[in-house]
């Protein structure tokens, strides 16, 4: 069993794809979000999915990590 890395750096605005996805309508997006959330049958990173792709996103390189810096 190995040790945690901790000083890998994490981000989540793109869970470390350097890609970005920004919802077509964040309004949409957020009910869509709180709905599946208050469900409790997904967790959060399911729920976000889910709400993504009802309203469909656009993609571009993120500007919070190294990751999307290089592209």
């Amino acid at each position: 069993m190995g040790l945690i890395d901790n000083n890998k750096e994490e981000c989540f605005a793109c869970d470390n794809t350097g890609v970005m996805l920004i919802p077509n309508n964040i309004k949409k997006f957020d009910w869509l979000f709180d709905k599946y959330a208050d469900s409790g049958q997904w967790n959060l990173y399911e729920c976000r999915k889910k709400a993504l792709n009802e309203v469909g996103y656009k993609r571009i390189s993120c500007q919070y990590c190294l990751k999307g810096k290089e592209k």
